[in-house]
C-alpha cells in the first residue's frame, strides 16, 4: 500500500507540473520531470539504506568529525599563548576545519570506486540494462550517504562551535 501511495504522490507533482505547462513544451517537461523522478527515488532509497545501517551511519559521523576537532586541538596546542600565527587566529583555523569538513561532505566524495566495484563485480550490468545513467545513479547513491551523514553530523559541530564560540571572530 505505501509503494502504491508513493507512485500516487509523484503522480501528481507530475501532474500539477505539467498542467501548468502547454503545447510542444508538454512532452519535453514530461519526459524532464520523469528522469528527474528516476533520480530522486535513487536518492530517497540510499537514504532510506543509509538510515537501516546505522552503524555506517555513526562511523561516516567519526570521520566527519574527530578529524575536524582533532586539528583544531592541534592547532591550538600549536598557538598556545600567541594572538595569531602567520596573520591567522584561533577562529581561522576553528572556521577553516570546520568549513573544510562540511563543505567535503557537500562536494566531495569517491563514487568512482564504486563504480570500479561495481564494474569488477560485474553489478554495473543491472543498470546498463535499465532506463538509467549508471554513472548518476552512483554519484547519487554517495550523496544520499553524505546527506544522511552530514545530518548526524550538524549536532556534533555546532556543540563544537558553541564550545570554541569565544574564539570565533566573524567579521
Amino acid at each position: 500500500m505505501s509503494k502504491f501511495l508513493d507512485y500516487v504522490n509523484d503522480m501528481l507533482l507530475v501532474e500539477s507540473v505539467i498542467d501548468s505547462v502547454e503545447g510542444d513544451e508538454l512532452n519535453e517537461t514530461y519526459e524532464v520531470l520523469c528522469e528527474a523522478m528516476k533520480y530522486l527515488r535513487t536518492f530517497i532509497l540510499g537514504f532510506q539504506s543509509d538510515l537501516h545501517y546505522r552503524v555506517n551511519t555513526i562511523g561516516w559521523i567519526l570521520v566527519g568529525v574527530v578529524p575536524s576537532v582533532s586539528y583544531i586541538i592541534i592547532w591550538l596546542h600549536a598557538l598556545g599563548n600567541k594572538t595569531s600565527i602567520g596573520g591567522f587566529e584561533k577562529g581561522d583555523f576553528i572556521l577553516y576545519f570546520f568549513f573544510g569538513t562540511l563543505s567535503w561532505y557537500i562536494i566531495g566524495g569517491n563514487f568512482g570506486y564504486q563504480l570500479g566495484d561495481g564494474i569488477k563485480n560485474g553489478d554495473l550490468n543491472k543498470y546498463l540494462l535499465k532506463p538509467i545513467n549508471a554513472t548518476l545513479h552512483y554519484f547519487i547513491g554517495e550523496q544520499a550517504w553524505k546527506a544522511t551523514a552530514l545530518i548526524f553530523t550538524t549536532p556534533f559541530f555546532a556543540a563544537c562551535i558553541a564550545f570554541f564560540w569565544q574564539d570565533i571572530h566573524l567579521e
